[in-house]
């Protein structure tokens, strides 16, 4: 057994680019790998700065020798299609074929034994095709040449069992890259190439030119000197996981340093230093033993510096006080004016053309907000304080400071409305109405921020399907699935009963007028709820909810109207699969579904008592059923559903379904139909499995 090793240099490629890259094309050798019959052991993939490196082990030293089978016609075929078999199958005559008994008579077979070739002649082209199939997210071209690569592509390394394969990439314009045992050293600490046969040595020969292959290694060597320098001025480390990523990224031989920033800068929100040394400097942030922050920051550089890096301390330092002088600015500058004569501006910045701006929006939320306060039964108290949250809810969007920072929109508006002395209930729901982001994101609690949330996403949501704007496939880019998990998340861990039909009709009204378009008014509020509760069904399928369970929710009479509505019947479907009532269900079900001259009838006289008594049970479980719907009571729906089983059970006992009287077996089929629409008025149990 034998080992590969592919390696692809070249200039800096993105931090965020090079995991994607480094999966998919691994994947991509591992398939082609498969394809040529060549087994392996093992199959890794390295990213770094400047490589993306390869090891497969265990590869044989040649392909297995194969046999392969081509049918052919009938022994009796025609001369032409004999003829057209022997040419596709490269044979000379009938004699070179085999002729086989096949159930629908003797056939023609090519057999033909495939040598292997060895794994060394092989690889060249597979590896070829990997590079070839991959499309960068970003690619470029350079010099005379057609290839496109991420960034300038310098060598390619390809070792099998220690020794260079034979192979080039063609890139265009005349040139080629041969492949080569050459890998390179850093750039400025060890610049030049060397040898390699194989992964062990490559690393070992990397780190001895200042280069950690692993990314793992590269971030546990970031987080040490993180949290040893932390330990030293005893500071607490602001964690921050993307960013450890993104740094092991940057730089092959990572050694953190840690700089000061001055302390009058510590009057900007921290949101904003913290923000802005990350996403600018990609520095981390630490706080003082007392929880506030402090005015350091950690860099990670890839060098080795003589001078405890003096200059690069100096530097960072310079680049980032003036970063955070902007930022300062920006912050004093919005503190100058009142946060409600933003409003105006809005007006100017388009939500969507086909939506109007961020003005219109914010009209129609405040008329939308009360209605939403006012279903979950809050005060008007509450009321008032979520119209006036949601007048203020975008205004920070054309600040200064969120112009400059976007990721920093709710945040700034809360604290410049914090800063002008407005309820603090107010500004939280200005920050908190975005959220939740995620399934791990903070959700909104507290009651003027629940109903901010859930304005902004009825008001995005209603006016995207009315203007026919829905995802498509794997394509959302307004995030409206991010939305209806939120109205989900919100609801559920808030456990408020609201209808989501009358959310939705509500929110596709304009102003104050109703759209004249009703029925396209209503197909449009049952489509969007029928969107929310597909976002339903597949976080309770994660839950553990089966497929069949939800879907029999999903298509009841009466159905769901809110989220407590559809996740309460579908915890008590789950919950029935095992009872009576579902063989009672299933056997009445089934005796209709055999029924095929069955009629039937709405009106019937009375024949016996048992028919009198299951048709009066029947007709009072449907009043009830309709009535606890009304009120939200899940749970005494199918308790009636309950009782409604005890009187079907007796039913069957009592009579003959089938009896020979033409008219009273119609009577009693019309029984069992009403009986089945019953139960189905809460879930529709005919679509459960088994």
């Amino acid at each position: 057994m034998s080992d590969l090793l592919f390696e692809l240099f070249s200039e800096e490629i993105p931090a965020r680019m090079q995991v994607g890259a480094a999966r998919d094309m691994l994947k991509a050798l591992e398939i082609k790998l498969t394809e040529a019959g060549l087994a392996y052991n093992q199959a890794e993939a390295f990213y770094g700065p400047r490589r993306l490196t390869f090891s497969v082990t265990g590869l044989p030293a040649r392909q297995e020798d194969r046999t392969e089978e081509r049918k052919g016609p009938k022994e009796n075929a025609p001369k032409q299609a004999i003829e057209g078999f022997l040419r596709g199958a490269g044979l000379a005559s009938l004699n070179q074929a085999e002729l086989r008994e096949t159930p629908k008579g003797k056939v023609w077979f090519a057999v033909q034994q495939i040598k292997g070739q060895a794994t060394a002649a092989v690889l060249p082209q597979i590896l070829l095709e990997v590079i070839y199939s991959y499309t960068w997210p970003k690619s470029q071209r350079w010099a005379r040449t057609n290839f496109r690569w991420v960034r300038p592509l310098h060598r390619i390394l390809a070792v099998f069992d220690g020794q260079a394969l034979d192979g080039s990439l063609d890139m265009g314009g005349g040139e080629a890259l041969g492949f080569s045992n050459l890998s390179e050293g850093h750039r400025f600490l060890s610049p030049g190439t060397f040898k390699v046969s194989s992964l062990s040595d490559l690393e070992t020969k990397l780190k001895e030119r200042y280069i950690l292959l692993r990314v793992e290694d590269r971030k546990a060597v970031i987080c040490e000197q993180l949290n040893g320098a932390c330990v030293q001025e005893n500071l607490n480390l602001i964690e921050d996981t993307g960013l450890l990523s993104e740094v092991a990224g940057l730089a092959e031989w990572p050694t953190v340093v840690m700089g000061t920033f001055d302390e009058n800068f510590l009057a900007v929100p921290e949101e904003c230093l913290i923000l802005s040394m990350k996403e600018h400097q990609k520095y981390f942030a630490a706080r003082k033993a007392d929880g506030t922050l402090a005015n350091v920051f950690f860099t990670v550089s890839n060098m080795v510096a003589d001078d405890n890096f003096a200059v690069i301390r100096a530097g960072n330092e310079r680049v980032l006080n003036a970063r955070l002088a902007d930022a300062k600015f920006f912050y004093e500058q919005d503190l100058k004016q009142p946060l409600a004569n933003n409003i105006p501006k809005l007006d100017k910045i388009v939500f969507h053309a086909k939506m109007g701006s961020l003005g219109d929006k914010v009209k129609r939320m405040k008329f939308l907000a009360r209605e939403i306060a006012l279903a979950l039964g809050f005060s008007r108290e509450i009321q008032d304080q979520a119209i006036q949250a949601v007048r203020l809810i975008k205004a920070d969007l054309v600040s200064q400071m969120v112009f400059e920072f976007p990721e920093l929109q709710g945040l700034m508006g809360r604290t410049y409305a914090l800063f002008q002395g407005y309820n603090p209930a107010i500004a939280d729901a200005i920050a908190q109405h975005y959220q939740p982001i995620g399934p791990s994101d903070f959700c909104p609690k507290e009651p003027v921020s629940v109903v901010s949330a859930l304005t902004d996403k009825f008001d995005t949501l209603a006016n995207f399907w009315w203007h026919d704007e829905k995802p498509t496939g794997s394509k959302d880019p307004y995030a409206l699935r991010r939305a209806a998990l939120g109205i989900i998340r919100i609801l559920r861990e808030s456990d408020f009963n609201l209808n989501l039909f009358w959310a939705s009709r509500a929110a596709m009204q304009r102003g104050e007028r109703l759209i004249s378009d009703q029925d396209r008014h209503t197909k449009t509020v049952h489509d969007l709820v029928k969107f929310i509760f597909e976002r339903l069904t597949f976080q309770l399928r994660n839950e553990g909810f089966r497929a069949d369970v939800l879907q029999a929710c999903q298509q009841a009479k009466l159905l769901p109207t809110s989220i407590k509505d559809f996740v309460a019947r579908a915890k008590v479907t789950q919950n029935l699969l095992s009872t009576d009532l579902i063989a009672a269900y299933k056997r009445a079900n089934n005796i209709l579904r055999k029924s095929k001259d069955f009629t039937y009838t709405p009106t019937r006289p009375t024949i016996e008592n048992a028919d009198e008594m299951l048709s009066k049970h029947v007709n009072a479980a449907k009043k009830e059923i309709l009535g606890y719907h009304e009120h939200s009571n899940f749970a005494a729906m199918f308790n009636t559903l309950g009782k409604l089983r005890k009187n079907i059970d007796a039913y069957f006992e009592a009579v003959m379904i089938n009896a020979d009287d033409l008219s009273l077996r119609n009577q009693r089929l019309s029984l069992l139909a009403d009986f089945v629409d019953a139960v189905n008025q809460v879930a529709d149990l005919s679509k459960l499995e088994g």
